[in-house]
Parts: C-alpha cells; structure tokens; sequence
C-alpha cells in the first residue's frame, strides 16, 4: 500500500462520517426545488422474451453480469422496473474525494458485487441489496495514473484511464473476472465458511511479461469456448487458453479505450481508428478477421477521452423476412459537427447505415 493510500483512506473515512453520518449521498441544494417525484405511475407492461438467447455459457446470467447486461454489451435487462408506485430511495456514500461506482453485479443471492473508484484507487466490494452494507471489500492494485494525480494533481491522469479495474464481468458461480494494474487477470470470489463473507482469489494469470512497459489491460472477459480475451490501450490484444498459455497480437499505432464484446462468431472491438472483429486462427492464434475505419473527425472533442468512438460494440442478431439472421454491429463514431451511430455487418465488416444524431 502506497504512503498516500495509508493517509488519505482514515481522513476520507473520518470525513464521510462528518459529512454523511447516515451514510445517504448528500444532495445539493438545488434538489430540494425539486419535487420528490414527477410524472405519474406506471402500468406494467410485459414485452415478452424478444430477443435470441444468447447467454455467454461462462457469464453470469443476463442482466447481473457486468456494466452492459451481457457479452453482446445490449445493455438491454429482463426484468420489470419501478412502476413509481409509492417510491423510495435509498443511497450510500462510499468516497469523498471524487469517485464513482461504475460497474454493479448481483450474486446468485441477490447481493450487489461492485467495483467502487476513487483518487486513491478501485476497490471490490459486495454489499447488501436492501441495506447497502458493505458484507466484505478488498483493494485492488493501485494504477499508475494514480501515482501520475499525487505527483502532478492533473486529473486527467485518473479520468482519461480506463485500465485496471474500471471494467469487471461477473461469471458463473459469483465470480468476479478483472484485469487489475499489474496486468494479472484475476478470479475472484466469497468464501462464507466461517460465516463473514470474504474475496478471495480463485485463480490468476500474470500477462505482465507479455505486454511492453507501461501498457495495462483495459478488461478481461472470457470467450464461449472458455479462453480469457483481453485487451490493451495501446493496441494489444491476446487471450488466455484453457492450457493457461499466453496468445498475443498488436495493432500497430492504434489505441482501444473501450471494452469489447463478444458472441459465438467472434471478438468485436474498436479503435481509436477502426472496428475490428477478431478470432483465432488455425495456429491457435488472435488475428483480425476485418478492419473497417470509421469517421474518427478531425479534432478530439470535449469530455471524450480519445479522438475515436466512445462506444463498447453492441451486437444485435436480426431476423430477416427469409427466416435468416442478419448479424450485426453498432457503435457510435467521432465525426466532426455531429456524431453518427454506425451499423456494420458483423460477417463482413462492411457499413450498412450511417444515422447522424443530434444537431450540427
């Protein structure tokens, strides 16, 4: 643990306490003109099982897994929502210095399992549904743009990396998959034998001999065949096999900010350049299986991370009229004046429609 981890952990928990010692998110002023709920209640309405079941076979169901719902990245959930009957909130403050919660899971018991951000690092926490406790937490490795903010306090250094931890899956028997900061790819999961829920690491495959100085996994994520694909921002992609050996390729003078999705026929991902479908070849290694450019524009625009698309691909599989299936690719690209969302065919990697959004 760093010096500064050591220091900022207790002040940010003494703070907390002050600040919010019933543990809800304080809300700012501006909130309270507000009313506690607009609109009226809904009516449920059930719209039926529409899509091609695609589950991953070592993903956790669908909807529980991970940030995007599942290994297509729908972000689409089978379940009811709030029908703003009579609705109460609840909400627990984990960090002070800045921060954020991006990716939530539910165990096999219900329980949330999430990966909880801040300046000083990520940690893994499961915690009750209904009362937000923490039931058990372990940190993860701090990154290296962490020590880059505590040596220049820019804070870009933090918010324009997304290796680490940023990304999680949740597998089949409660296990949480991460790439952490020392590139080592890890399992993990709760031991309950002595009746305290604790994580523990199941397995781990260190990729750091593999990957040039100063490039770190972004996620990690299996295939349906059971290798562990991941990737890098600057370019490197590569799986794990089920021997537990090491296959790697690059792609040359291109970076990858985002996570990647995946289905029977393939690994999709992007560049700050390009699309890409990826797969394994008759030698048992990576390749791109196509390369198709987008509109990247000229200039990186504000709150973007990179001059690229700053989308995960999301995979759609289409009946047709002939009884077929149309696969399907969707992304968002970086196009000057107005951002389009772009479809490729995921066979081929050609462009079938190009819908501009927004206004110029």
């Amino acid at each position: 643990m760093s010096l500064a981890l050591k220091i900022l952990t207790p002040i940010s928990k003494l703070i907390m306490h002050f600040l919010s010692p019933d543990g809800q998110i304080k809300q700012p002023r501006i909130s309270g003109k507000c009313p506690k709920f607009y609109g009226n209640p809904a009516t449920a309405k059930d719209l039926g099982n529409k899509n091609k079941d695609f589950q991953n076979p070592y993903f956790a169901p669908e909807g529980t897994n991970g940030m995007h719902g599942d290994s297509y990245n729908t972000e689409a959930y089978p379940y009811n929502d709030t029908l703003g009957i009579n609705p109460v909130v609840k909400s627990k403050a984990l960090n002070v210095f800045g921060g954020m919660l991006a990716t939530l899971m539910f165990d096999s018991k219900g329980r949330i399992m999430a990966i909880s951000g801040n300046v000083v690092g990520f940690r893994l926490l499961l915690m009750d549904p209904d009362t937000l406790e923490v039931l058990a937490e372990t940190r993860l490795p701090q990154r290296a743009s962490t020590k880059e903010f505590f040596k220049t306090l820019d804070f870009s250094k933090i918010s324009n990396d997304t290796s680490g931890g940023a990304y999680c899956h949740l597998l089949k028997g409660d296990r949480p998959i991460i790439g952490n900061s020392h590139n080592v790819i890890q399992i993990y999961r709760i031991n309950e034998s002595n009746g305290n829920p604790k994580w523990e690491i199941e397995k781990q495959w260190d990729i750091s001999p593999y990957l040039p100085k100063r490039s770190y996994i972004q996620d990690a994520l299996p295939d349906y065949n059971g290798n562990i694909w991941f990737v890098t921002r600057h370019g490197q992609v590569g799986f794990v096999d089920k021997k537990d050996k090491v296959h790697l390729t690059n792609i040359d003078n291109e970076e990858i900010h985002n996570t990647f999705a995946i289905s029977a026929d393939g690994v999709f991902l992007n560049s700050n350049y390009a699309q890409y479908k990826f797969n394994i070849d008759e030698n048992g290694e990576p390749y791109a299986v196509w390369r198709t450019e987008y509109d990247r524009g000229t200039s990186q625009k504000p709150g973007s991370l990179i001059q690229g698309s700053g989308t995960t691909p999301t995979l759609l599989d289409v009946p047709r009229s002939d009884s077929s299936i149309a696969h399907i690719l969707a992304i968002s690209d970086h196009a000057d004046e107005r951002i389009h969302v772009v479809i490729f065919d995921r066979d081929s990697g050609e462009i079938i429609s190009q819908v501009p959004l927004f206004d110029k």
